[in-house]
């Protein structure tokens, strides 16, 4: 902890639907890019350092990597959803 450089990539996770974390941002005056919108990630700049926030969310269908979401506040749904993709990508 402390350390960042260009090679971190820190994701975060919120409760927030996209749309909340986008207005957020720019009520803050904070630089945020819809990187990945349609799966629930925006990146916001702060300080210079790129920080991925993606909401919690449920694949209502997927064909492996992409996927039609459902956004939850259930963080025990999103957990399940996330295991769920990985086997699906066979990423582990």
């Amino acid at each position: 902890l402390g350390r960042f450089d260009e090679r971190c990539d820190i994701d975060l996770a919120v409760d927030a639907t996209p749309d909340v974390v986008v207005a957020m941002c720019i009520e803050m005056g904070v630089q945020v890019i819809p990187s990945g919108i349609a799966y629930g990630t925006v990146t916001v700049i702060l300080e210079g350092k790129p920080y991925e926030i993606t909401s919690l969310r449920k694949d209502m269908s997927t064909d492996g990597r992409k996927a039609v979401v459902k956004y939850t506040k259930d963080w025990n749904e999103d957990a399940l959803a996330s295991l769920s993709r990985l086997i699906a990508m066979k990423s582990f």
